[in-house]
């Protein structure tokens, strides 16, 4: 997640829209990040779109499979 939002903040700048994407990367259930990703479409839409592109298990721990070894 540190080298994906690296990249990101290059084009979605802002501390709020850090602490967004943050607390959706940590969410560890499908409701809280998806109230997360609520909140970060609510302060920018590109930015929302952005992620959404993206596989959740890639950068979300609520995308995280439980049964790794």
């Amino acid at each position: 997640m540190k080298h994906l939002y690296g990249n990101w903040r290059k084009r979605h700048g802002g501390e709020h829209l850090k602490e967004a994407l943050w607390i959706a990367a940590r969410a560890t259930t499908e409701p809280e990040f998806k109230k997360a990703m609520e909140d970060l479409k609510k302060l920018s839409e590109l930015a929302w779109k952005e992620m959404t592109e993206l596989t959740i298990g890639m950068w979300s721990r609520s995308g995280y499979s439980t049964y790794t070894c």
